[in-house]
């Protein structure tokens, strides 16, 4: 009921905003996207030797699409539906209110520090994630990649297909396969930077598909005194 809930919403908002944007716009060089601009597609493109870096502060886009190795940091507005793909970079430190998608593929990256309601996020094959901070009330993860959590307010997680969460904090991180507010478990600990944070599990499949990874400094730490305490004895 919940995963129907959802994908009506993404239906009603994409079409929303598609029938009130104006028109396509490629970038095949540095440029902007501006409060008050609404485009109903835009594509990115590099023209070598320089990489192509927009820079959006605001304004709608139904479908965003990046190639090659182009820069793109979102700092304010709304993207329904971002594709990364060919090597290129995405940084979202604001904006993507509401329900949004995002799908990294083929090399690519999407930094996200941003806010969201509902955040659907597929990394594909070798692609990356990262979630370094800001707020999302509800994040799906789907199809077969991973996405890497450093940080950020995450009320609960959802996996399905074949994708994982690793979250990268300090030695005390813990997952629960039961409890939580919806009864499947939760994660919780703290991030390198010492912020508390707590992930109840959409599902019971979740929790097979969170990876902890510890601190470097605290693991080193910890096989360091490993070794001490065996040559003592």
């Amino acid at each position: 009921m919940r995963r129907a809930i959802i994908t009506i919403g993404l239906v009603v908002m994409f079409f929303w905003g598609s029938a009130n944007a104006i028109e396509s716009k490629n970038f095949y060089s540095d440029g902007n996207i501006m409060p008050n601009e609404q485009w109903n597609a835009v594509s990115i493109y590099d023209t070598p030797p320089a990489h192509t870096t927009v820079n959006m502060t605001g304004g709608n886009v139904s479908s965003m699409h990046t190639y090659d190795a182009i820069i793109l940091n979102m700092t304010n507005g709304r993207i329904e539906q971002l594709y990364a793909n060919e090597f290129s970079t995405v940084n979202v430190s604001g904006g993507f209110p509401g329900y949004g998608s995002m799908y990294a593929g083929e090399h690519s990256t999407i930094n996200f520090s941003g806010t969201a309601e509902v955040l659907n996020a597929h990394a594909l094959n070798d692609s990356r994630i990262n979630i370094t901070g800001g707020t999302i009330r509800w994040l799906d993860a789907g199809n077969e990649g991973t996405i890497n959590i450093y940080g950020g307010d995450i009320t609960e997680v959802w996996t399905h297909e074949n994708a994982f969460i690793n979250i990268f904090g300090h030695h005390d991180l813990m997952k629960i396969s039961s409890g939580g507010m919806n009864g499947f478990g939760f994660v919780q600990g703290y991030y390198n930077d010492l912020s508390w944070f707590r992930f109840d599990f959409s599902s019971a499949e979740t929790y097979s598909h969170i990876n902890l990874i510890p601190e470097p400094a605290t693991i080193l730490l910890l096989v360091v005194g490993g070794l001490f305490l065996r040559k003592k004895d």
